[in-house]
């Protein structure tokens, strides 16, 4: 079927030796494929300790995109088979591991990992015994310590962080019967302890030598932000940075203070690189921020994380875009004032998605145009306003936050303040409903009555979407006169 029709997902879950069993059909389907692919390679009941080795070393000049797989990996050759068909954006991996394994190649190249170890296994017992009785660090002439890991030694990628299963542990296991699957981490704080006591002015002469010894440690680009944080006065070392994060991640991620203040000290020498932010209001006032978007020239998605139940304006992190050239792609965040929409309208790119909490009516003209997507959520107005129509091209969609019983009336005023000049919303959604299937009939008659439309077909009605979610789709047949 394959060299015809290109389904976008397949998922396959077979136990290792059901899919051995059909190895042609399987080589075939990952040289023909080149879509979605989901592999749960695990017995029904228990793990499978079974090897996947020739099996996922089907998978290399495969064109197809993992998106799942759950499976145990004993090789090297393995990982990097895997490696090859994974992203960053999509893959989420839950491996098993039979024995210690490298597995620091799936670098920036999944989207969650879950790594499973069974350490009080033979097979384990060895590897760990020969690793505590390796010999301690020798110095370098240039004073850095390293020790040149073990191939056998298991390391666990830096980024993103990934997850450890300890299974089968028993009572009196310690913690000296796991194995150092983060020793890159700890070498690398050990390099940044020695680098802080070195003369500052001598930073060149160390250079080499630092390379060398981040190398040896199996460095990510997210560790050598650390070193860059280190020394942020050191254009050399911020360049460095810059190039090794556009080649594992072709981005940057900023998710805290620390990693604002490292891709503000580098985006200097990568100023088009698309920057992905999803981080706390408070990591975001910061000076860093306002050097960020004064330095950036590319795209940028912006998702404000919002911790607390209660309204968080973030305009005041949204001015410095009126200045900047950045391009916003994405945006998802709470806004008060309309010079706060001003300065998200004067950045945002033409096919931006964006998703505004208000708490009270803005006039969000400013947008007109500068979406793909609009999404504004509202709570309900108890009080008479003056309308505020939302853009109407492309259609908006109006969220109503937590209506109460008996709030119907007031929630069709507000759809009715936000209405846009057309009366057509792309939809509109309740939030944590607390309205009866009756009060919801009250709600979809009157809105129809004054010509509320949404982009839906068919009689209009009421449908849950998704989790916690209520959808009022309005069309031109009428809702149904009567509770069912």
């Amino acid at each position: 079927m394959l060299p015809q029709e290109q389904p976008r997902l397949i998922n396959i879950k077979l136990s290792p030796a059901e899919l051995a069993a059909a190895d042609s059909s399987w080589s075939g389907l990952t040289s023909l494929y080149r879509g979605q692919l989901e592999l749960h390679l695990e017995e029904s009941s228990v793990a499978s300790r079974a090897p996947c080795e020739d099996l996922l070393e089907c998978l290399n000049g495969s064109r197809c995109l993992l998106t799942e797989l759950v499976g145990s990996i004993s090789s090297a050759a393995s990982v990097s088979a895997v490696a090859s068909v994974s992203t960053a954006a999509t893959t989420e991996l839950s491996i098993s591991l039979s024995a210690p394994l490298n597995l620091n190649a799936l670098q920036g190249k999944y989207k969650s990992l879950v790594a499973k170890i069974r350490p009080l296994e033979d097979s384990w017992a060895s590897v760990l015994l020969s690793t505590r009785s390796s010999p301690c660090p020798e110095k370098q002439d240039d004073g850095f310590e390293t020790r040149e890991p073990d191939a056998a030694e298991g390391r666990l990628p830096a980024y993103p962080p990934p997850q450890l299963w300890v299974l089968d542990a028993k009572p009196g296991s310690r913690e000296n019967d796991l194995p150092d699957f983060f020793w890159t981490a700890s070498a690398v704080q050990q390099v940044i302890a020695q680098l802080q006591s070195r003369d500052t002015g001598d930073f060149e002469a160390q250079w080499p030598e630092l390379r060398r010894a981040m190398e040896e440690a199996g460095a990510s680009a997210r560790h050598w932000w650390e070193v860059l944080l280190s020394r942020p006065h050191e254009p050399a070392l911020a360049e460095f940075a810059a190039r090794i994060t556009r080649k594992e991640d072709e981005q940057f991620v900023i998710q805290s203070r620390r990693d604002l203040e490292a891709v503000a000290l580098m985006l200097p020498y990568a100023q088009d690189t698309l920057v992905k932010v999803k981080a706390s209001l408070e990591a975001l006032r910061s000076p860093a921020w306002k050097q960020v978007l004064k330095h950036h020239t590319g795209r940028i998605h912006l998702k404000i994380l919002d911790k607390r139940p209660d309204f968080t304006p973030c305009d005041d992190v949204l001015q410095p875009l009126i200045c900047s050239s950045s391009k916003i792609k994405s945006f998802q965040g709470h806004i008060r004032t309309e010079a706060g929409i001003a300065a998200l309208a004067s950045a945002a790119a033409a096919s931006a998605s964006i998703h505004i909490r208000v708490e009270a009516p803005l006039n969000l003209s400013a947008l007109h145009g500068k979406y793909a997507e609009l999404r504004v959520c509202t709570p309900v107005l108890h009080t008479a306003v003056a309308a505020a129509p939302l853009p109407a091209l492309p259609l908006p969609v109006l969220q109503v936050l937590s209506p109460g019983a008996g709030t119907w009336e007031d929630v069709a005023k507000t759809v009715l303040v936000y209405s846009p000049r057309c009366k057509k919303f792309l939809g509109i959604e309740l939030l944590q409903s607390a309205l009866s299937e009756e009060e919801e009939r009250l709600l979809l008659m009157l809105l129809h009555e004054r010509n509320i439309r949404t982009n839906d077909a068919g009689a209009t009605r009421t449908e849950p979407h998704g989790a916690h979610k209520r959808r009022l789709r309005l069309c031109e047949d009428p809702p149904a006169t009567f509770s069912p």
